[in-house]
């Protein structure tokens, strides 16, 4: 760590140093009640007059620039206060920096949260903002690192954030493809930009819905693997192999070559990971809008949502069908979509509770459950086994559930189900 400088800076000193925010940096997310959590934590350490440490900030210095690598967050919060404390302080950071939509909403609501905090909180308005002046200068302070080595403000980063509070594992990946990125062909650099802006545009709720209810279980249920939520741990899973290696996989030059993925196959880590993440949401939307506009009876069913369980049900339901079109790349035939339903929705006639474990062993074929499971398949290995898809028509669906199921509470599932049999789902 001969390329690390570490200090204790206060926060005056922090502000002074022109940073940059990186394209890898989500937005500015802070909201109302993290602005008046600080401003809380502000004024009592300035009661109390000692010294207060908000925390670690990491920088990556490449060449005459500073990008901030951990910390943003913070940094933005404490711009705000300042310039609300003084009226005089000129600064270029907000006015320069920040382009994105998110962050510009949220910076106006949080600074005029600082004017009422500033106007309800304390009764001398002028008073407080001088206390604050002086913590500023004097009181809090943060912990600096420095780092020239990219690789090593990432590292950094990961150890800094798992020992704090959780951190959503798509932000580690993007840091670290994008790290990828910065090492490989300059060339590069505007499409990468692109691919970010449009990944940023996706809400964190729906990139862990991406990965928690499609990529990662699609990934572990076809290698015959347990599921689980995915984390920080897991993200090993998504990072890629390098362009050294890129010739060594047939699969991976064959199926990128058509822009087209397999989750069970490499990719190159870099710019193709944002290629991938875009065709994977792209084909999963498409799935659900065809499901809403085709298959009327299947939708109906499928948003009943009475229970948990049914949004389990659904989302296998929906995670198999992505994991046919990711396989095969062409329109999946009305039969095998039905299959796939009858599958998925027969454990709804099962089981009177679904959880996560259920789910889990039934993706996998449900051997444990001798007695559980009309149905016990595999379905996604057969799917990853597949040369075909013209093979998952031969795939024996039971529809008549073993004796003392009582499937009068779900009725109306079990009708839908029948019918499509009945018709051979047609």
């Amino acid at each position: 760590m001969d390329d690390t400088k570490i200090s204790i800076v206060n926060i005056n000193e922090l502000l002074d140093i022109k940073l940059t925010i990186p394209n890898y940096q989500r937005p500015y997310k802070w909201t109302s009640k993290n602005i008046t959590d600080l401003l809380d934590d502000i004024y009592t350490a300035c009661r109390k007059k000692k010294k207060y440490r908000l925390g670690t900030i990491i920088l990556h210095n490449e060449e005459s620039i500073k990008n901030i690598v951990d910390g943003q967050q913070r940094i933005i919060s404490l711009y705000l206060i300042k310039m609300y404390i003084d009226k005089k302080y000129k600064q270029e950071f907000l006015n320069k920096k920040i382009t994105n939509n998110i962050s510009i909403i949220n910076i106006y609501n949080n600074y005029k949260e600082i004017e009422n905090w500033f106007k309800n909180k304390t009764g001398n308005i002028n008073k407080t903002r001088e206390l604050f002046k002086l913590a500023f200068n004097d009181i809090l302070e943060v912990v600096l690192i420095e780092v020239e080595d990219i690789s090593l403000a990432f590292q950094l980063f990961d150890s800094q954030n798992s020992r704090g509070k959780p951190l959503v594992p798509q932000d580690l990946l993007k840091a670290y493809h994008i790290k990828v990125i910065t090492d490989q062909n300059k060339l590069e650099e505007q499409e990468y930009t692109k691919r970010i802006e449009e990944w940023n545009k996706t809400s964190d709720r729906e990139g862990q819905d991406l990965f928690n209810n499609y990529l990662f279980p699609i990934l572990n249920w076809s290698m015959g693997n347990d599921n689980h939520e995915f984390t920080v741990k897991d993200i090993d899973c998504f990072k890629g192999i390098s362009k050294e290696k890129y010739e060594e996989y047939f699969y991976t030059k064959r199926i990128t070559n058509k822009n087209n993925y397999q989750i069970t196959e490499p990719f190159i880590e870099g710019l193709d990971y944002f290629n991938m993440l875009e065709y994977y949401k792209i084909e999963k939307d498409s799935i659900i809008r065809l499901i809403e506009k085709q298959y009327s009876k299947l939708n109906n069913i499928i948003n009943l949502k009475r229970t948990k369980g049914e949004d389990y049900i659904a989302n296998l339901f929906f995670a198999t069908i992505l994991a046919i079109d990711i396989k095969f790349g062409k329109e999946i035939p009305k039969t095998i979509i039905y299959k796939v339903f009858i599958w998925a929705y027969m454990l709804r006639i099962d089981l009177e509770s679904i959880n996560k474990k259920s789910i889990n062993r039934y993706a996998l074929g449900g051997e444990e459950e001798i007695n559980n499971y009309t149905n016990k398949i595999p379905m996604f290995k057969i799917i990853r086994n597949a040369f075909s898809i013209d093979e998952l028509y031969d795939i024996n669906i039971i529809t008549e559930p073993k004796k003392g199921k009582n499937i009068s509470k779900y009725q109306e599932i079990y009708n839908i189900i029948r019918e499509i049999d009945g018709g051979h789902y047609g």
